[in-house]
């Protein structure tokens, strides 16, 4: 009989009487047999550090006796979970072997049978484990951690970045993906549908379904949109994901503001579709400006594989004194600039304190939007114009 010594990971010698030990403070299980094995804590079989110092400590001695214990119970493991189909049970094994000797694939196995049993916790626990044991391939690794993850309700950024590495890695079944109904929970957000069109899109083109994607951020205007002057700041709670950089410009270079000042940009509004083109409207604004940040406004019309035709400001807080309001109307585009005075300077009250005295308008462009996309202004610049409108006591 083998005498099995329950393990904690503190690091002092163990004497055994035939074969070998390792380097742990150790209780023996019985006093009767005739060889000694160590074992890990079972309370400590998910603890990463915990693991890694057994290992360590386990190498530094013959490790046969340990390896033939811990190869019978991964055995026994896999029999009752495929031939008795036992998962329970098998469960248990596992888990014997994992004490006895750990193993990244012990530890893999045992995440995916806690995955099939709903056990998704402690599943993810394994699989952390397997993955600090650097556990091949990798890509079978990344895909489990993406179920589990998805299983849990997690944020389907963490869910695709899983998938992600499993795809890096050499991860390649379309159809596992595709019947998997872990991911059901994150199956139509974007991120999932971009990382899908830029990884299995066979078949089709990849641009054009990665525009496509793009396009269904935008909440729909066909035809008619308006931003007014009290809106003009205003961007909804809708990010532009960094995903979709080839259809903002913007993203890698902004001018408005300069290359070294952060913005965030903001789906606003899908106004136009047609066998040629799709007009959007999307706002870009300054993400570290304390007072009145500059909010701008841009309508670009795309062809339908993403490239841009044409491109205006539509609207824009540009300056604290200047904004520019923008209206649509079929495939008429008009934008107004105005000249914002404040009661105050903001040397003297701040813009949260501030009102505005006046608005007045300065100058007026029209635009069209031809059946290419092309976006044409049909207008000259219009010096001040004769009537001006104000508001008062506006924020």
């Amino acid at each position: 009989m083998k005498n099995i010594l329950f393990c904690n990971p503190v690091r002092q010698f163990v004497q055994t009487m035939v074969v070998a030990s390792c380097l742990w403070a150790c209780s023996p299980a019985s006093t009767s047999s005739q060889l000694s094995i160590a074992v890990l804590d079972m309370a400590q079989i998910y603890e990463v550090d915990a693991v890694k110092d057994f290992v360590f400590a386990c190498e530094e001695t013959n490790l046969d006796q340990q390896k033939e214990t811990a190869k019978k119970d991964f055995l026994k493991a896999i029999d009752y979970r495929e031939n008795q189909k036992n998962g329970q049970e098998a469960i248990q094994y596992f888990k014997k072997a994992a004490a006895v000797l750990p193993d990244a694939n012990t530890y893999f196995e045992l995440g995916s049978t806690l995955l099939a049993l709903n056990q998704n916790e402690e599943a993810r626990k394994a699989f952390e484990v397997a993955e600090a044991l650097r556990f091949t391939p990798a890509a079978n690794l990344h895909y489990k951690k993406a179920q589990v993850t998805a299983l849990l309700k997690e944020n389907e950024y963490v869910v695709v970045d899983y998938l992600k590495k499993a795809v890096e890695q050499g991860f390649s079944d379309k159809s596992a993906i595709d019947k998997e109904i872990a991911f059901d929970s994150v199956r139509n957000t974007e991120q999932f549908q971009l990382f899908y069109v830029k990884n299995f899109s066979q078949g089709i083109s990849k641009p054009s379904a990665e525009f496509k994607l793009f396009l269904r951020g935008f909440p729909a205007a066909l035809d008619n949109f308006e931003v007014k002057a009290n809106d003009v700041a205003e961007v909804s709670d809708k990010y532009i994901s960094y995903e979709f950089a080839s259809y903002v410009r913007e993203m890698e270079t902004r001018q408005d503001f300069g290359r070294e000042v952060g913005s965030e940009y903001f789906y606003v509004a899908k106004v136009r579709e047609t066998p040629e083109y799709a007009a959007v409207l999307y706002a870009a604004k300054d993400a570290v400006a304390e007072s009145v940040p500059p909010v701008f406004t841009y309508l670009v019309t795309y062809n339908w594989e993403g490239q841009e035709i044409s491109k205006i400001n539509f609207a824009c807080q540009c300056t604290p004194k200047s904004i520019k309001t923008g209206k649509i109307e079929g495939d008429k585009v008009t934008v107004v600039a105005y000249d914002r005075q404040w009661q105050a300077e903001f040397t003297d009250v701040p813009p949260s304190e501030n009102k505005i005295k006046s608005i007045n308008e300065t100058e007026k462009r029209t635009y069209e939007i031809a059946a290419n996309g092309k976006i044409t202004e049909t207008t000259t610049k219009i010096s001040a114009v004769k009537e001006k409108s104000s508001w008062f006591s506006m924020r």
